[in-house]
């Protein structure tokens, strides 16, 4: 005599498709939204310098905070685009600020390393 296994509500399989598909979609619910914090490099873009050339730092470091889906967006994107327009001959100290990443609304700047870049500009010969 073989004991009777559909009986028992453990032993469904549809159950646990199901069960699994519920946990699944409820895990990448959550994890969408949580607010994360990642350090990126930022390379560093300089427009309207008409009649310059620009030396300084390639890149700074950036910390930013948002959901991961806009930081995982944001990764391919990410530059410090700095106005040239208004530097002078010589050694310029520029103050880098979060309006000049560009972010979007729901990503914000935490922390910009260094938070002042020096470039020395003299004009094309």
């Amino acid at each position: 005599m073989q004991p009777d296994t559909k009986s028992h509500p453990l032993n469904n399989l549809s159950l646990k498709i199901i069960a699994l598909v519920f946990g699944y979609t409820l895990w990448t619910t959550m994890s969408e939204h949580n607010k994360v914090q990642i350090a990126l490099q930022a390379p560093l873009s300089f427009y309207n310098q008409a009649g310059l050339e620009l030396e300084g730092p390639e890149s700074v470091l950036v910390t930013v905070s948002g959901g991961r889906d806009s930081l995982y967006q944001l990764t391919r994107d990410l530059a410090v685009h700095i106005d040239a327009y208004n530097l002078h001959e010589g050694s310029n100290t520029i103050a880098l600020l979060e309006k000049d990443l560009l972010l979007p609304e729901e990503i914000k700047l935490v922390h910009c390393n260094p938070k002042t870049i020096t470039v020395h500009a003299k004009k094309h010969a």
